[in-house]
């Protein structure tokens, strides 16, 4: 069975893309395009991993993380600025990762492994 993916992006190119990207790396891939989606996914279901874009028109994505982390899902946020992951925000304790778009898929597959070595 494949390890499952929580994708997350407000912008559907970017959101698709990230998609591809996690399917190649061997993940079953569920999206959301929006915080309120993707907390109903939590609720709803388990993810080994949670990708997500950091600034969203619902929310951003450390909006998810502390469900993410209770889940046990590795966390991997995304921000389009370095300059957005040196806010003053407590819940970027529960980051496994962050990256700065745009994301290569071999950046993206190498910050997966290493999170999911230092996870378990």
């Amino acid at each position: 069975m494949k390890p499952r993916a929580l994708a997350v992006d407000d912008e559907i190119v970017s959101l698709i893309v990230l998609a591809r990207m996690l399917e190649t790396i061997g993940f079953e891939v569920t999206q959301a395009d929006d915080v309120p989606i993707a907390l109903n996914a939590l609720a709803a279901d388990t993810f080994d991993l949670v990708v997500a874009d950091y600034q969203m028109p619902s929310g951003t994505g450390l909006d998810l993380a502390k469900s993410a982390t209770d889940a046990g899902s590795i966390f991997v946020l995304l921000t389009g600025f370095a300059t957005d992951t040196n806010i003053d925000d407590p819940r970027l304790q529960l980051v496994d990762t962050h990256l700065t778009k745009p994301v290569a898929s071999q950046e993206l597959a190498a910050a997966v492994a290493k999170a999911t070595e230092e996870h378990s």
